[in-house]
């Protein structure tokens, strides 16, 4: 097909109601969909986005959406300073067009942009595809995954045999955890604000409590019971047997004082459960080991085959069978485009502090 025949369409974010709404209105079942309606609503309200950013490019052939990408807009901080910065977000081609560069053709659009523009949580395809169109390695972050599922050889004595597993670990928490209540909240008190721009501390893509109540209050992703039933074909994930965050405020059971705070999420597809830790702060680094008491606790009670556990939580995970059999060391990487050689991604590319709430990926 030649490249010609392919028009993009360039989605500001003003725009991106209207564009949802008219989409919508007219695709048939079989057409594959750029965005869904609750990507919609949370990219319009997103704390870091401006009406004329471009936040979604749709590749039309005769009409038909054959492909899309989408542009998440953030904030990279560095040395007291804040630059824009956009992430990539469901870029996905049509099975019956692949192989044909229009992949490379929408990557080049976003190219053409001169942004500082970053990528993780990408298939492998998507990286190569990303490398070949002259994107450049960012670097990888660490974290570890503790895979309950390795225990699955019990077969019918697998609940148990987590049950049991869950109870040993928990047991063995630290007596000072006995120091600290906590409270589920549907939003992180702003007092707890994590803001260090105007400090000297290493770069690093700007997370805020701003933004992780965003996270919370606009999911990307919904529980089947709570979302409404609808045939769309949209590649990536919308609905799933459970999906839900819990978030926790931490206070000291002393004087009732706020110390911190901690945001899970819990994702049941394919008959398998994961807890992931996302964003977490506390006043005093010391504390800790707290949180990996509440990540194994929430675990438990909701039977989790599977926790994704920061690489600092790594430590705090005590045992010879667990560390030995259960933790998995995982990589992540990271590619990126600058918008030229002296903007900020460019300049502190190799002084970035990595994440793993770094881009689209606390919403999945």
């Amino acid at each position: 097909m030649n490249s010609k025949q392919i028009r993009i369409e360039e989605i500001k974010l003003k725009e991106l109601n209207n564009f949802a709404r008219a989409f919508f209105e007219r695709a048939n079942p079989e057409e594959i969909i750029p965005i869904s309606r609750q990507r919609v609503l949370a990219q319009t309200h997103n704390p870091c986005a401006q009406p004329d950013d471009i936040v979604l490019l749709v590749a039309f052939s005769d009409g038909k959406c054959i492909g899309y990408h989408g542009l998440l807009p953030a904030l990279l901080q560095h040395h007291g300073r804040l630059s824009k910065v956009y992430w990539a977000t469901t870029f996905y081609v049509s099975e019956a067009f692949r192989g044909r560069g229009i992949g490379k053709l929408l990557i080049k659009k976003v190219k053409s942009y001169n942004i500082d523009f970053a990528v993780t949580g990408m298939t492998q395809g998507a990286e190569k595809t990303y490398l070949n169109s002259g994107l450049n390695v960012l670097g990888s972050i660490v974290f570890y995954q503790l895979r309950m599922e390795k225990v699955i050889r019990f077969k019918l004595f697998y609940q148990m045999v987590k049950r049991l597993l869950y109870r040993y670990w928990l047991s063995r928490q630290p007596g000072d955890l006995q120091d600290f209540n906590y409270k589920q909240v549907d939003q992180i008190n702003i007092e707890l604000k994590t803001n260090k721009v105007i400090s000297n501390h290493a770069p690093a893509f700007h997370r805020d409590i701003e933004m992780v109540n965003w996270m919370l209050k606009y999911p990307w992703v919904l529980s089947r019971d709570t979302a409404e039933v609808r045939k769309e074909n949209y590649h990536f994930a919308r609905v799933r047997d459970i999906f839900k965050y819990i978030a926790l405020e931490i206070y000291s059971k002393r004087d009732n004082t706020l110390k911190g705070f901690l945001v899970l999420s819990v994702s049941h597809k394919k008959g398998k459960t994961i807890i992931k830790t996302l964003d977490y702060h506390l006043r005093n680094f010391r504390d800790l080991k707290i949180f990996c008491g509440l990540s194994l606790k929430f675990a438990a009670h909701h039977s989790a085959d599977r926790i994704d556990i920061p690489l600092e939580f790594q430590n705090y995970f005590e045992g010879k069978f667990l560390q030995k059999y259960l933790l998995k060391k995982k990589k992540r990487s990271y590619v990126y485009h600058p918008a030229s050689t002296a903007s900020p991604l460019a300049a502190f590319a190799d002084q970035i502090v990595l994440n793993y709430c770094d881009g689209d990926t606390a919403f999945t």
